[in-house]
């Protein structure tokens, strides 16, 4: 009941904030009865066992689209569930997992995070990388669904503070959760210095590697570079990029252009949001560029920059 408390004061104070962007980028406004209710319905007649994961954005989906595949290869009887936070997470998750049910996750009140778990019963829940909410940790626990965190990570800020309140962190969390499946073996190390058992936490290396293209020859990417007529010039890619970042490379790039006229950039905000941001910015350099958006048909030449303002082909450029 406090938690519930402290997000409804937390979503008073932000209420203004959060209504703004939702008017300026269409956030927060899709799915509101998954979210607020956990209204969600999967067809499961049979009582065969399901198997819920959560990936917060494109980023953790992505990682979801090798890991997922693997485990119904070992249990075909399984059903899956898959979740998602942002509203990108969630249509790249419906267009990836398409044969699958696909929700958003629920906030952490109790009243939600019940309603989706009853709704979907799972026999086990699959967090990628640091999606934990304590209330959702609670429920699933009462019920005695296992939960476990894949492809873990702890960076040293997210350490520094949850070490000043270990205690509170391990009952609201970390004794809540089966496993965590760490990326690295310094990830591993601060799980245990946070006061998780050793049994419950080893390192399997990054998932993200296994479904990544080794080879720059595949189909998607010549596709891209024809498009982009990139043939015979070097590329800088500035990928999944935030606030500044993008008008220090773009100054770093203007520079080097200068010296080497064959240079390209190809610019990839992390968040779509931002797409009409980092337009006016590229805009202001006086660069000449292009949103990738706005192409039909293969360019004549490339403009300095390329503004890749699309969602699904990151993967491609690098």
């Amino acid at each position: 009941m406090l938690l519930n408390l402290l997000y409804l004061g937390a979503i008073a104070v932000l209420s203004p904030w959060l209504a703004w962007r939702a008017l300026a980028t269409r956030r927060y406004r899709r799915d509101l009865a998954s979210k607020l209710f956990g209204r969600m319905r999967i067809e499961n007649t049979s009582r065969r066992p399901v198997a819920w994961f959560h990936a917060v954005s494109v980023g953790e989906v992505n990682l979801l689209g090798t890991l997922v595949p693997a485990f119904r290869k070992r249990h075909p009887e399984w059903l899956i569930v898959v979740t998602s936070t942002t509203d990108t997470g969630l249509a790249e998750a419906r267009k990836r997992f398409a044969e699958h049910a696909v929700f958003s996750w629920p906030l952490d009140f109790t009243w939600s995070v019940a309603a989706a778990l009853n709704a979907i019963r799972p026999s086990m829940v699959v967090l990628a990388e640091s999606e934990m909410w304590p209330n959702f940790l609670a429920a699933a626990q009462r019920r005695g669904v296992p939960v476990a965190v894949v492809n873990a990570r702890m960076s040293p800020r997210s350490f520094r503070r949850l070490k000043r309140v270990a205690g509170l962190a391990r009952r609201l969390l970390f004794d809540r959760v089966s496993l965590f499946a760490s990326q690295e073996d310094e990830y591993t190390g601060r799980f245990r210095e946070l006061g998780v058992a050793p049994d419950r936490c080893l390192t399997t290396g990054s998932i993200k590697y296994d479904g990544a293209a080794g080879e720059r020859d595949t189909p998607r990417t010549r596709e891209l570079g024809q498009l982009l007529n990139l043939g015979g010039h070097l590329v800088l890619l500035a990928g999944s990029t935030h606030a500044p970042e993008e008008a220090l490379v773009l100054d770093a790039f203007a520079k080097l252009h200068a010296r080497h006229p064959r240079l390209r950039l190809i610019l990839v905000p992390r968040h779509p949001d931002r797409f009409e941001e980092v337009a006016r910015l590229v805009e202001q350099s006086g660069l000449s560029f292009v949103r990738r958006s706005r192409i039909g048909s293969p360019l004549a030449a490339a403009p300095a920059v390329i503004l890749l303002d699309t969602v699904g082909e990151l993967g491609a450029a690098w």
